[in-house]
């Protein structure tokens, strides 16, 4: 524009080049036509110039062909920017849908795969009378199943949740880590009334793994309200977690009452011969049989953990596919899984493994429980590794001294005074034991 550039000239005439490269140049010219330019300023200060020293000026120089004044029209990238971006921030972004997560059913988690010892009958006879309810109800609610890691309360509760499914009743089983994502996809997406809906319009619901609950507030908030409403409405509730309700850690008090309002029952593992029939049902499953003599084997060899046994079968499946199952013989097992053999030794249940398992829970060393000290901080863990030994293992008050380098009578003494910790609920030793056995993969005494 040929107005435009020869008001510059002038102005740079009049300011000089120094403020005109300051000031004037850095303009930037937008737009233009016959009574209007359009300039873009860097920033505030550059307008405030401008409109100071320039535009008085412009009202009188800067003029068209018809000699007719042309407007300045100024503004301020920087500022526009500023705004594009504060509408930007200002603008909701859309809420993310609320996508409700369910825990599978497992296949080979039904009922006629589970076994039920005698020391579970009652638990058995429990379940089959909800089964057998046109709606499922009962005097124990909530019903609160308690055992440790693959005692098969994830198992039993799934094969459970099948069976009700199989009659039409509404049921929902979902897991504490499970329910504590949707509490989180509801929270963010605005969505909470669809979370509700979802798991308090329900007959039956099934709640695994209560343990996970520690520490998330917000999670245990909604599930003490959840609880509230469909227990208010006689719907049944079952639990389970890998302790009792009173050994639960981090969980709050009013839901831990909550918990204990039904039944309480712990889930025992099995005993060798009903492991036995396990195996006999997993390796037929597995399309595999092996002999009887080499199954009792593994039984005998991994002890330690069911999921140690069943890891032994399935490495046993994998290793020997290509081998007629008839010549799998006991020697050759023990050739085929040496290195999980080797494995379980160090996992096995022993003196030296619950003193590993106290000293590590009490941040100290093995020296510090089976040494001579006699402060609080070395005595009660030592007195807890010596009760451990004799409720886990059995062993006799002298073969515990002989470990502990201790006459019978102080061990006696030591396991007497645990018992009567655990009867006076003292917390220190409650949580102590909880954690301690956890670790060892045992149920707690």
């Amino acid at each position: 524009m040929q107005a435009w550039e020869s008001f510059l000239k002038t102005l740079q005439e009049h300011f000089g080049d120094e403020t005109f490269l300051k000031w004037l140049r850095p303009l930037k010219l937008v737009h233009f036509d016959a009574a209007n330019v359009y300039l873009e300023a860097q920033n505030s200060f550059q307008i405030d110039w401008f409109e100071e020293h320039v535009r008085p000026k412009a009202k009188e120089k800067l003029v068209g062909s018809n000699f007719r004044p042309i407007k300045i029209h100024i503004t301020c990238g920087e500022v526009e920017a500023r705004e594009k971006k504060t509408k930007k921030q200002n603008e909701y972004p859309k809420p993310t849908p609320f996508v409700f997560i369910k825990d599978p059913l497992l296949d080979e988690m039904v009922e006629e795969n589970f076994i039920f010892s005698p020391s579970n009958q009652i638990l058995s006879s429990l379940l089959n009378t909800f089964k057998t309810q046109e709606k499922p109800s009962s005097d124990f609610n909530p019903l609160f199943l308690h055992g440790p890691s693959c005692c098969g309360k994830t198992h039993l509760l799934q094969a459970f949740t099948a069976a009700l499914l199989k009659r039409n009743i509404k049921v929902l089983y979902v897991k504490a880590e499970t329910f504590t994502e949707n509490v989180v996809g509801a929270i963010r997406s605005s969505n909470m009334h669809d979370f509700r809906k979802e798991h308090r319009h329900v007959d039956v619901l099934i709640f695994d793994n209560v343990q996970y609950l520690a520490k998330k507030a917000a999670t245990q908030e909604e599930f003490f309200h959840t609880f509230n409403a469909l227990h208010s409405q006689g719907k049944q509730i079952i639990l389970s977690a890998d302790v009792p309700p009173g050994l639960l850690q981090d969980i709050e008090p009013r839901l831990v009452s909550r918990f204990e309002w039904g039944l309480v029952l712990p889930i025992h593992r099995l005993e060798k011969e009903y492991l036995l029939q396990m195996l006999k049902m997993r390796s037929k499953h597995l399309d595999f049989p092996i002999s009887e003599s080499v199954l009792k084997f593994l039984i005998d060899t991994f002890p330690s953990h069911i999921k140690s046994l069943q890891k032994s079968l399935e490495a046993l499946v994998l290793r020997t596919s290509k081998i007629k199952t008839e010549s799998i013989t006991v020697s050759r097992a023990k050739e085929i899984l040496f290195d999980l053999i080797e494995l379980e030794k160090k996992q096995v249940l022993s003196p030296e493994r619950i003193v590993t398992c106290v000293a590590h829970f009490f941040s100290l060393n093995k020296e510090e429980i089976l040494g001579r000290s006699q402060t609080q901080e070395c005595v009660l863990p030592r007195q807890i590794a010596m009760f451990l030994c004799r409720h886990k293992l059995k062993m006799p008050f002298t073969k515990i001294g002989d470990h502990f380098k201790r006459d019978h009578s102080t061990v006696m003494t030591s396991v007497r005074a645990i018992e009567e910790k655990i009867q006076e609920q003292d917390p220190e030793v409650s949580n102590a034991l909880a954690s301690i056995t956890h670790q060892m993969g045992q149920a707690v005494v």
